[in-house]
């Protein structure tokens, strides 16, 4: 087949899964086969059906033709929007007047196809300017509108119920409650039928149990307050229904971390989006005009968007990681991003090169306090606690002074300040509080202040573009500093003395007991010796995972030998992979030199597995010995049904986490890694598992040894 001919079969076959994707997108899944069964079911009715697959199609070849989107591309994004509104129009179409008037029904579809797609474009660029939020489904809502009323115009205003014309519709009898909620999925797509609300919530099990839960509590919600509110719960039910339904979700599923505080906002959020809900409705029963998914978009955002302006992101945490299935959102946020930070506290690295100590911490008993509660003084102390070496008077003798100061992170130069000289040993400038300063701007109203610089010794300007890492000063003892030391703090404005903010430093090293421990991420405590990281060689070296290279090992196992092949493998997304020959997946980074495990595909009990077990984090150092913690990843503990089993209970109990004690020694070129095990249940640690890694700086991995209980669980040594 010729160049051409592939670039058409890969076009087309993106094309019919980015279709199918546009009926999941709906449910904020992102699915195809999900998209796929949803589409067939609606062929239960088959103008439906086939309105809303022409409706899709239409938009996804109008957005690629007019390159809003590229060919190749497998999400329904363009396409779920005018798939509903194609929908409607085969709802609100008189389907006794369908086969006179064929051709109007066919302009109207098509034309509604594509006000909806360029609504949506418009208004998604817009609601991202001016909210950095999605436009949901409001340009379905508007367009809906717009084709109702013109339908009014014509006189076919008459709501012909789509169950009546569906092939397959048994009578199904449940409770009220259960009539309603399964009606009101179905009404999603527009089809308020039991056996299709059926249908759906058993594919949205399939996919995420969370999910339906959410479906419940939604509707749930909405049930009751109906009740209460308008004192007949069959009035209107349905539109309330898919509404608090779609609310739920989106917030529970896709935009906030699952947990019960989340929950709680949700159910809040129902309650307030069935309020915009009952206004839209008062005020559009005078012009007998439906308002569709309007609550549901103004409730999102408006929640969403109001959250987005917290100072910290704390609970309730807004997901910004894209990933629809709430499971998987909790699983990458417990296995990946509170491995690395603490939720909604800024990470910055230590502006300093060497050991230094933190005299003055968070909440220091002599400026730290108030507004500047959250700020660090770094200097440097000799074993006896000494500033000085020689002359305590003169400002030469101090260790710190004339340090370099190095950006924490990437940003603008907001403020300097200099021409301030430096102070004579205690004696300090009351006048100029912060001596010679630099200020920096991080975005999303971060700043970071680097005080009592040394005077003239400022080298950025304002308005000048930094890296992390590069120099900008010297250390100094201007301002109301008596002896050298750099106040660093992070906060809110580019002004000295404005709102401090919490803030980690990361990638350290702290003494602790006469031996270092690397920290990932952490608040240094006053009087904490810390030193920075600084990685000296690339990890793939050093564990010998070049690209393409087979590593093997052999172990016994019910007295026979064992080989197990590995290779490294680096996908289109930048992702690396130790893939093992019996199938087991290895997913690692290595990020500023340390080596981390995020997840484990196919766990087995083999060589791999337990690799992954044991050096779950490794910082590359040439220290001789060295510690650390890490928290684990759950796929590289559990198996999949237990791991599955285990999140759906994290949103209301997350009592249980593993954790491992790692230890470095190095001798020559040899490095052993011994690392322990542990599961926490309630605040106490039990050992599941201890072992270690040998590694040869020449020839990569030697030997992996993992015991469990104290009995040898594997033995396995490079070929």
């Amino acid at each position: 087949m010729t160049d051409h001919g592939n670039i058409f079969v890969k076009s087309a076959k993106a094309f019919f899964i980015a279709l199918a994707d546009s009926y999941s997108c709906i449910i904020f899944t992102h699915s195809p086969w999900f998209g796929l069964l949803v589409m067939i079911s609606t062929f239960l009715s088959p103008i439906m059906g086939l309105s809303g697959l022409i409706g899709s199609g239409i938009a996804l070849l109008l957005a690629r033709a007019l390159q809003f989107d590229v060919w190749d591309n497998h999400k329904g994004f363009y396409g779920f929007n005018s798939m509903l509104t194609s929908l409607a129009v085969a709802y609100y179409f008189p389907g006794d007047l369908l086969h006179t008037h064929l051709f109007l029904f066919s302009i109207t579809l098509f034309f509604a196809s594509v006000i909806s797609l360029f609504l949506f474009v418009f208004l998604q660029a817009l609601w991202n300017k001016l909210f950095t939020f999605n436009s949901l489904s409001l340009s379905f809502s508007i367009t809906a509108i717009i084709i109702w009323m013109f339908f009014y115009k014509f006189g076919f205003n008459q709501n012909h119920s789509t169950t009546e014309a569906l092939i397959f519709n048994p009578i199904i009898k449940l409770p009220i409650y259960w009539q309603y909620y399964f009606q009101s999925l179905g009404s999603i797509f527009f089809m308020p039928s039991t056996l299709v609300g059926i249908l759906i919530a058993f594919l949205i099990l399939i996919q995420s149990r969370l999910n339906l839960i959410l479906t419940v509590i939604g509707y749930s919600i909405c049930y009751v307050f109906v009740d209460l509110w308008i004192s007949d719960v069959h009035q209107g039910i349905l539109f309330y229904g898919f509404n608090s339904i779609l609310i739920a979700l989106a917030l529970g599923g896709v935009y906030i971390l699952p947990d019960l505080i989340a929950w709680l906002f949700i159910a809040f959020s129902v309650v307030f989006g069935l309020m915009i809900g009952m206004v839209f409705q008062h005020f559009s029963a005078q012009f007998l005009v439906p308002v569709f998914t309007i609550p549901f978009c103004f409730t999102s955002l408006i929640m969403i968007y109001t959250l987005k302006l917290r100072l910290k992101n704390k609970y309730p945490y807004i997901i910004d990681f894209n990933i629809f299935i709430p499971e998987r959102s909790l699983e990458y946020y417990y296995s990946k991003i509170s491995r690395f930070g603490q939720v909604g506290i800024p990470q910055f690295y230590m502006p300093l090169i060497g050991e230094w100590t933190i005299t003055q911490g968070h909440h220091g008993k002599y400026t730290h306090r108030y507004n500047q509660a959250y700020a660090y003084d770094f200097e440097v102390l000799d074993h006896d606690n000494n500033a000085f070496s020689g002359n305590e008077t003169d400002l030469l003798s101090y260790y710190s002074y004339g340090k370099p100061v190095y950006a924490s992170a990437p940003g603008y130069v907001s403020k300097v300040m200099s021409g301030v000289e430096d102070n004579p040993i205690n004696r300090i400038n009351a006048e100029d509080n912060w001596g010679n300063y630099v200020t920096i701007y991080h975005g999303d109203s971060l700043y970071t202040l680097y005080a009592h610089l040394k005077n003239n010794s400022i080298n950025v300007k304002e308005g000048d573009y930094i890296y992390c890492g590069d120099k900008i000063a010297q250390l100094g003892n201007s301002g109301r500093s008596a002896v050298p030391h750099l106040h660093f703090q992070v906060q809110t404005s580019y002004i000295p003395g404005c709102k401090t903010i919490c803030a980690n430093i990361v990638h350290y090293k702290k003494l602790v007991n006469n031996s270092l421990q690397f920290v990932s991420f952490g608040n240094p405590q006053t009087r904490e010796r810390i030193s920075s990281f600084s990685p000296v060689a690339e990890l793939q070296a050093k564990l010998h995972f070049l690209f393409y290279q087979k590593n093997e090992f052999v172990y016994m196992k019910n007295n026979v030998e064992i080989s197990e092949k590995w290779h490294i493998d680096l996908d289109f997304n930048n992702v690396f992979r130790v893939i093992s020959s019996d199938g087991t997946e290895l997913e690692f980074s290595v990020y500023s030199g340390i080596f981390n495990v995020l997840s484990i595909k196919g766990r087995k009990k083999n060589v791999l597995s337990v690799f992954g077990l044991l050096l779950s984090r490794l910082p590359l150092t040439e220290d001789p010995a060295m510690s650390w913690h890490d928290s684990l990843p759950l796929s590289v503990v559990l198996s999949p049904v237990i791991k599955n089993l285990l999140l759906f209970l994290f949103p209301l109990f997350k009592i249980l986490k593993f954790e491992s004690e790692n230890n470095y020694e190095q001798d020559h070129s040899i490095v052993k890694i011994s690392s322990r095990i542990y599961f926490c249940l309630l605040k106490r640690k039990f050992e599941l598992y201890n072992g270690s890694v040998e590694l040869d700086k020449n020839t990569g991995i030697k030997s992996i040894i993992l015991f469990q209980r104290g009995k040898k669980y594997l033995d396995a040594h490079r070929r």
